[in-house]
C-alpha cells in the first residue's frame, strides 16, 4: 500500500508530465475511496493565456485536478478537472 506522501508526489509528478513547468502547483485536499481502493489528490496549479495580445495573458488563471491512484501499484487511474470533494459526494 502506498502512503498519502507517496500518492501525493505521484500526482505532482503527473501534473508536471502532463502540463510542464508547475512550480506553483499545491497541494488542496486529499482522500481516500470508501472501498479503501485509491487516493483522490486536488493539485491547484497557475496557468497563463497564451494569447499575448490578451489582457488574460497577464492574470494567471487558477486550475484544480484531481488525480485517483491506485492505493496498492502506485498508478494513475484518472484525473479530472475539479475538487476531490466533488468527487466523493
Amino acid at each position: 500500500m502506498i502512503t498519502i506522501r507517496e500518492a501525493i508526489d505521484i500526482a505532482r509528478k503527473s501534473l508536471t508530465e502532463i502540463y510542464g513547468h508547475t512550480d506553483d502547483a499545491q497541494v488542496e485536499e486529499y482522500a481516500i475511496d470508501s472501498q479503501r481502493k485509491h487516493w483522490l489528490v486536488t493539485v491547484s496549479f497557475t496557468v497563463r493565456s497564451q494569447d499575448l495580445n490578451s489582457i488574460t495573458s497577464l492574470i494567471p488563471e487558477k486550475k484544480w485536478k484531481t488525480f485517483s491512484i491506485d492505493v496498492a501499484t502506485g498508478d494513475v487511474t484518472y484525473m479530472v478537472a475539479g475538487g476531490t470533494g466533488e468527487l466523493l459526494r
